[in-house]
């Protein structure tokens, strides 16, 4: 045994060698023997000589791969290559998976395109039980509906990538009227790829409802005289609105504490109320059911200012606006916010503002509780 600083990297890289191989059949016996075990049980699970290569697991783990294994049971009986097994047994010990498996048996995959990995890294930094290989061996090449899949998951968060990825191929009729002009701008050579990245965009959780239509007349301004202006359309079929932000926080609908600090942040909106020009944080929330909610500054360093709206963006989406909230019940400084609404089903969205510009740290409190 060697000692454990060395044992402990080499078990963490991958062995390499007959120890790996030893390390994979003593496995079951140590974990069935527990971190308190002692010594001479633990001593007991290794091998005392190399083991034999275990050709079933092998063979098994190229299968599970897909990896061609056609032949490996017939040739690892009659010749193991010890090196590539215990590679193999390594990688898929210690979280290389089939990139790893892939690697020590030298298989080269088809190379996937851009849309294809964009995607498979999305679904498996959001899922760590897919595997991101075996994803690019799905999607190459790439169908239809990986596109749309992957137009969506941009704008998805991973609590809504699942809708993204049950997406088909059928593109939506108004995406497929406004990819003509969208293709004779210039903006993609390929009309069907223009419809399914539209369809993608549109179906988004994320994404305003007005994207399409939005679109369609981003397209009809960027006419100039019969031709079409392409820096005008460039950003026609890109999905605007604040529900986009990178960093919106998204609230639990049963509600809770959410620290903020706008300090520093973009001033990109304004309220309806107290001189709100200024930076400001957006928290998403959305209900199932009818509530009765409360939405209140439990903590500041600044003169805050709270507003709702739905959906995100425009002024005339806005609900309702506090800037300080002196009324019973009385919150600790007059000078916090607080709004108190029955709303219907949907999502909605909280702007975190200052008065006057002000910008500080804050504790937003929000308090549901069903309607009748």
């Amino acid at each position: 045994i060697e000692d454990l600083a060395t044992c402990l990297g080499r078990c963490l890289t991958g062995f390499g060698d007959d120890t790996g191989l030893a390390f994979a059949a003593a496995a079951d016996c140590l974990d069935a023997a527990g971190p308190d075990a002692a010594c001479r049980d633990l001593l007991g699970c290794v091998p005392p000589a190399p083991p034999p290569v275990d050709c079933d697991a092998f063979c098994g783990a190229l299968t599970d791969c897909r990896i061609d294994a056609a032949d490996c049971l017939a040739d690892c009986r009659a010749a193991p290559d010890r090196v590539a097994a215990a590679c193999t047994l390594d990688a898929r010990r210690n979280g290389q998976r089939c990139r790893g498996v892939a690697a020590c048996v030298g298989y080269v995959p088809p190379p996937a395109d851009a849309v294809c990995r964009d995607l498979c890294d999305r679904v498996s930094a959001c899922d760590r039980d897919v595997d991101a290989f075996l994803c690019r061996r799905d999607c190459t090449p790439t169908p239809p509906e990986v596109i749309a899949q992957q137009a969506c998951a941009e704008l998805a968060d991973c609590g809504t990538l699942a809708d993204c990825l049950a997406l088909e191929a059928d593109p939506l009729a108004d995406c497929v009227r406004l990819c003509g002009p969208a293709v004779a701008c210039g903006l993609f050579a390929d009309p069907d790829v223009c419809a399914a990245v539209c369809t993608g965009r549109d179906a988004s959780p994320r994404t305003p409802p007005t994207y399409t239509e939005h679109a369609a007349d981003c397209l009809d301004a960027a006419q100039n005289g019969g031709r079409c202006d392409r820096d005008a359309a460039a950003s026609c079929l890109d999905p605007v609105g604040c529900e986009l932000d990178d960093d919106l926080i998204f609230a639990d609908s049963a509600g809770g504490l959410i620290d903020v600090n706008i300090n520093g942040r973009a001033d990109n909106y304004v309220g309806g109320c107290g001189a709100s020009a200024g930076p400001e944080q957006i928290i998403a929330i959305t209900f199932a059911e009818p509530v009765d909610v409360i939405f209140e500054i439990a903590a500041a360093d600044y003169d805050t200012l709270l507003y709702l709206r739905a959906p995100c963006d425009g002024a005339d989406a806005e609900i309702d606006c506090n800037d300080d909230h002196f009324d019973d019940p009385p919150l600790p400084d007059g000078l916090w916010s607080r709004l108190h609404l029955q709303l219907d089903p949907g999502t909605y969205f909280l702007f975190v503002e200052g008065y006057n510009g002000q910008t500080g740290r804050a504790t937003i409190s929000i308090d549901v509780n069903p309607l009748p």
